[in-house]
């Protein structure tokens, strides 16, 4: 057992004593190995994706991920994008909203679009679209009551021929319908309002003049009004989707794909983008035009993503890169930090492409957590080596006897901080499980890199390092 324990220790010491080598005999070789592996995460990242939809942090197997995932397999999913035409000339919003039409019509990542309706098409043609219920009960009407309605066509006149035309819906209504106490007032009270309007369009018809807001008013209590509620409907005559303040025009567009494909996202939104720019100096000048949906606010999303890591990250890296300046009273000191902390962050972002390709909102960030943990085992092989040269050691001794120094507490600290982050992975949200995979090893990279790649750089700028004193 003794003999196992020595020989046990001799293999350990073996390995810190190959660790501790390393950067002083061969540093031609790890810095270069090192670049060339920075150059390839750096290449991986070009095909970096941020996805941001609510769906991709559930998991896989969640019952609302299906449900998305076979609607958008088969029906290209539900999500669209909508284009709003705001003007004060309707002739000229219509204008622009043809022109719109046009060209989304043109593009092949459209699948539909919902723009102008064929109102005519769908007046002559509105029986079609009744249920067959509803026809039956049409037909049943017409035979009960065919005298009567006889009798409307004797009397072309318009206001006699509204009245006998409530009088006889307002028998079949309270006839065939249930209803209670107040639901009959109700709707004797809508009638009454009908006639009201009725009396009001005849006396205007007598006077020959017409008392705009006698008729307005009237018009609203009959139509427009039911109870204390307005009713929002948009009439059958407008052959666009029109507000009810005729200040704007709607129109909806269907991609072919669903908007979590993020390549494709990225293509339908720069061809709207650049669409609104064209329609803008043509037919569409003297409108305004809001286009949003799921499409535009996830690649407008994903777009505030990436600046909010490239942000975070700039801001991070210039501020370790102060402190190093004012610390190290020199350039060469803040450099090789520098160097330091983006050499891990770009070997983190290439472990992230090989494991998951992807960040999500939540993971997004992890590059300025990296710089703020990491930047901690670039300081300690920096401080160990000037610790040994206080002790007396030569500038290249110093870098063997501080790695030896440094390999234990460091080891100790990254396991820690690593299955720290690891134990989030129990998380069922996936950005949650992302920041914990690659931070944890992040924070292993950054522990190699102190290891081999910031001794190998120390040997290399130790001379200029000399005659510096750390403040």
């Amino acid at each position: 057992m003794p003999q196992q324990k020595k020989e046990e220790k001799t293999i350990k010491q073996r390995v810190i004593d190959f660790i501790s080598h390393v950067p002083t005999k061969y540093p031609y070789i790890v810095i270069p190995v090192v670049l060339i592996l920075t150059i390839i995460s750096l290449w991986s990242m070009r095909n970096l994706q941020i996805k941001l939809s609510f769906f991709d942090e559930l998991p896989p197997d969640h019952p609302q991920v299906k449900r998305f995932k076979y609607v958008a397999e088969n029906y290209g999913g539900t999500d669209f994008i909508f284009i709003a035409i705001e003007g004060e000339n309707l002739s000229e919003m219509k204008m622009c909203a043809e022109k719109i039409e046009d060209e989304l019509k043109k593009m092949p990542e459209i699948k539909s679009v919902r723009g102008k309706i064929d109102v005519d098409f769908f007046k002559k043609h509105a029986l079609f679209y009744l249920e067959e219920k509803r026809l039956s009960e049409l037909v049943d009407l017409m035979r009960r009551r065919k005298d009567e309605i006889a009798q409307l066509f004797l009397n072309l006149e318009f206001p006699e021929f509204i009245s006998a035309w409530s009088d006889i819906i307002s028998k079949e209504i309270l006839e065939r319908e249930n209803l209670n106490e107040d639901e009959t007032d109700e709707f004797v009270k809508s009638i009454s309002n009908i006639r009201n309007w009725v009396a009001e369009i005849s006396k205007s018809i007598l006077k020959g003049e017409v008392d705009k807001e006698k008729y307005k008013s009237s018009f609203e209590k009959a139509f427009l009004m039911m109870g204390d509620t307005t009713r929002e409907d948009y009439s059958i005559n407008q052959d666009y989707l029109i507000s009810q303040d005729m200040s704007t025009i709607l129109i909806s567009a269907f991609p072919t794909k669903p908007a979590d494909d993020y390549g494709f996202n990225k293509i339908i939104y720069n061809k709207i983008m650049n669409m609104k720019e064209r329609v803008s100096e043509g037919p569409c000048k003297n409108t305004k035009l809001h286009i949003g949906g799921n499409y535009i606010a996830l690649e407008e999303q994903r777009r505030i993503a990436l600046k909010d890591m490239q942000r975070t990250g700039t801001i991070s890296l210039l501020s370790s890169l102060i402190i190093f300046f004012i610390t190290f009273r020199g350039f060469i000191g803040a450099a090789m930090m520098g160097t330091f902390l983006i050499t891990g962050v770009i070997l983190a972002f290439g472990f992230l492409m090989i494991s998951y390709g992807y960040v999500t909102l939540i993971s997004a960030l992890f590059g300025s957590i990296l710089i703020g943990m990491g930047i901690d085992y670039g300081v300690y092989a920096f401080s160990h080596w000037k610790e040994q040269l206080n002790e007396g050691k030569d500038r290249i001794s110093a870098i063997k006897f501080g790695i030896l120094k440094l390999i234990s507490p460091t080891l100790q600290s990254a396991i820690t901080t690593s299955v720290g982050f690891l134990c989030v992975y129990i998380s069922q949200i996936k950005g949650a499980k992302i920041l914990s995979v690659v931070s944890a090893a992040g924070i292993l990279i950054y522990l190699i890199l102190s290891w081999f790649f910031m001794p190998s750089i120390i040997r290399y700028t130790s001379k200029y390092l000399l005659g510096i004193k750390a403040s």
